[in-house]
């Protein structure tokens, strides 16, 4: 038997250009899961505690505190508003409307039990994004804004007086 000796190769393996398109793919799916994970701790870093006190007040206000006697959650009081509002700007008030669960304090901390390390602003909006009013007395009440830090925004909508608001925690 003779054997013949053929000078191509078809015994190579990999070539070159199979082992370039291998490593920029490795190296593409690397860089992807790179960008990715800093999205992926998102959720356990930053201000979760702060999150949580905005939730807690959003949810004291719309199911609670501003909710008359024989109301429902999310069905607030334009009277307690009223209240909460005065309170907060410094104001006494001769009668508190049945069902307000709220403190005679100016002090939105001790209002909802929170600590002084905490900066609130309480407002409630109409349906055009401007701030309510009820008897005179405007619906926003709190620290002003700075213009550097991190404000976790908690909202919740609500019923009061035949129409939607909605409510706006602040907190930093």
């Amino acid at each position: 038997m003779i054997i013949e000796n053929n000078s191509t190769n078809y015994d190579r393996g990999q070539t070159t250009p199979d082992y370039t398109v291998a490593v920029g793919l490795f190296l593409f799916g690397v860089l992807f899961a790179l960008s990715l994970s800093s999205t992926f701790m998102e959720p356990y870093g930053g201000n979760q505690e702060t999150s949580i006190v905005a939730d807690r007040i959003a949810n004291q206000l719309v199911g609670d505190m501003l909710v008359p006697e024989d109301g429902q959650s999310y069905e607030i009081s334009a009277e307690c508003a009223t209240v909460l509002f005065e309170y907060s700007n410094g104001e006494s008030v001769d009668v508190e409307p049945p069902g307000c669960d709220l403190r005679e304090t100016s002090n939105l901390n001790q209002q909802f039990g929170i600590g002084d390390r905490y900066q609130v602003q309480i407002e409630i909006k109409d349906s055009n994004r401007n701030t309510a009013f009820f008897g005179g007395v405007e619906f926003i009440a709190g620290s002003s804004i700075p213009t550097q830090a991190d404000i976790v925004v908690s909202e919740r909508y609500v019923y009061m007086n035949g129409e939607y608001y909605t409510v706006e925690v602040r907190v930093w």
